[in-house]
């Protein structure tokens, strides 16, 4: 009993120390508006003029300085970085370039390349794709797109009629880019 006295004027004193107002003034809060979106440090889909780094993709056409058409000789000529990978591909500065035969006159049929690398982004028509951009977010800035096609390691994506493909491979999924002829 006689603990439960000496704790008594502890526990009223609390309370009153509660119930008194402050001598000092408080600011309020700031509201927090729950449909504000979260800041970008780069958005991942831009409709907004590429930086001079961002890399051109045009569907069916081509990809940064490769166009499709172009031949074995000149498109190597372009690269500081080239390794044959056998056949008829070759890979150019971080590109991965297929060309219609193995001779240095074969035509390039398609362009490929890792979007992550690529620092200053895509321009895929008005669009500019980040570094960062994720598989969705690139599927729904150029499509139309098809149902992905699953493949041992990874998924292919076909897109605008077969002139763009958005893929994943390997076990930390990249998100590739890449151009062809219809």
């Amino acid at each position: 009993m006689r603990a439960t006295m000496r704790r008594a004027p502890l526990a009223l004193l609390a309370l009153s120390l509660l119930g008194c107002p402050r001598a000092t003034p408080t600011t309020p809060p700031r509201a927090v508006t729950p449909d504000a979106p979260a800041p970008h440090a780069t958005p991942p889909v831009d409709a907004a003029p590429p930086s001079a780094d961002a890399l051109v993709l045009v569907p069916g056409e081509g990809f940064g300085a490769f166009s499709l058409g172009m031949t074995r000789t000149a498109a190597v000529a372009l690269g500081e970085r080239v390794r044959e990978l056998g056949g008829p591909f070759v890979n150019v500065d971080g590109f991965e370039l297929q060309f219609s035969d193995e001779t240095p006159a074969g035509q390039l049929v398609s362009v490929q390349s890792a979007l992550a690398p690529l620092t200053g982004g895509v321009r895929v028509g008005d669009k500019v794709l980040s570094n960062g951009a994720t598989w969705r977010e690139v599927v729904d800035a150029v499509g139309p797109c098809e149902a992905p096609q699953q493949n041992d390691g990874g998924e292919v994506t076909v897109c605008q009629g077969g002139a763009l493909r958005v893929m994943r491979a390997g076990p930390t999924q990249t998100l590739m880019l890449g151009v062809a002829r219809r």
